[in-house]
């Protein structure tokens, strides 16, 4: 019988991140998950920035790993005293991926958290 690996609890890619200055979060190892998607919040005063998801097919640990910018059909903008986007990933064809948010202005605080699974036995 197979197993399925699941991430069905949440984990937290990114916990009360500081909002005014660069962030990037742990690294997360995807390659034996099917399908996820990151639950992004954020809360503050005029947080505007951008959130980007970085991918390596590289061996994670290394620091020498090449990491590349997941590109999606819009930019992830984060505006607003309070707000909350979702990004689903319908595959995961990476080793690992991680989250990075460059500030613009303003402060609050940013958490994100994963939820993953196995579709196949």
């Amino acid at each position: 019988m197979g197993r399925k690996n699941v991430i069905k609890n949440g984990y937290k890619m990114l916990n009360e991140a500081d909002m005014s200055a660069p962030t990037t979060s742990n690294l997360t190892e995807v390659s034996n998950l099917d399908k996820a998607s990151i639950h992004i919040v954020w809360s503050g005063t005029a947080p505007i920035g951008t959130l980007k998801v970085e991918s390596t097919n590289d061996d994670a640990s290394n620091p020498l790993a090449v990491w590349r910018e997941v590109l999606f059909s819009t930019a992830i903008e984060v505006t607003g005293d309070n707000g909350d986007h979702d990004l689903v990933f319908n595959e995961l064809p990476f080793n690992a991926i991680r989250l990075v948010y460059t500030p613009t202005s303003g402060t609050g605080v940013l958490n994100a958290t994963l939820s993953a699974k196995v579709v196949g036995a």
